[in-house]
């Protein structure tokens, strides 16, 4: 009798229905009546089971979609992060390379001052000569060249800073006094191992 159709009745009839069953298997027999509460312990029992796993499902489904918003909360939370560390990288390299080029620029005007400093202590013109503060098997020293090669033996000048001893050629000893203070005042601005070459720089007004 599997497929019939109780579509026609209402809720009421429904219930009724079901109680007239129970009172005529109750009527009939005591194996009819064990069958009939067997059967309806069954179906109840398949109903919880369905209902139990219909809100497992439900449940797990529940916690799927917590867990994906959580992942997606955090995914964006990271996403954020980076890129705020992404600006903040880039802006301090920004900087960076800001300030890189400012004391570049500040060392380009400093070394030209130089030269020209020097230069006309010497009576060159700026871009001949180089200018060189480093340590030498003699100490200390600052060196007026002439040209640009930085390992030249030929000094225009030449200023031992640790005992203040100052040589220069034939044309220069007058110059002495100005020269020292001018090796002084150098090492007071640029670094120790420093070379300067004027041939490095454009003097189109020199």
């Amino acid at each position: 009798m599997e497929g019939l159709d109780f579509s026609s009745l209402t809720d009421d009839q429904l219930v009724e229905l079901a109680r007239a069953c129970c009172l005529e298997a109750v009527r009939r027999n005591p194996a009819t009546y064990q069958a009939m509460n067997d059967m309806m312990l069954s179906e109840a029992e398949k109903i919880r089971i369905a209902r139990t796993a219909t809100e497992g499902a439900m449940a797990a489904a529940r916690a799927r979609e917590r867990e994906q918003i959580a992942r997606e909360a955090e995914a964006k939370v990271r996403a954020d992060e980076e890129r705020r560390t992404a600006a903040s990288r880039a802006k301090q390299a920004q900087d960076l390379a800001q300030r890189a080029q400012a004391a570049a620029e500040h060392a380009r005007h400093r070394d030209i001052a130089l030269l020209r400093q020097a230069a006309l202590l010497v009576g060159r013109k700026p871009g001949d000569i180089s200018l060189l503060y480093c340590k030498a098997k003699r100490g200390t020293c600052v060196f007026i060249n002439p040209g640009a090669d930085r390992y030249t033996r030929e000094h225009l000048v030449s200023f031992e800073v640790d005992n203040a001893v100052i040589s220069t050629v034939v044309a220069l000893v007058k110059h002495k006094p100005a020269l020292t203070e001018f090796c002084a005042s150098l090492m007071a601005q640029i670094p120790i191992g420093t070379f300067v070459a004027g041939g490095a720089f454009s003097w189109p007004e020199e």
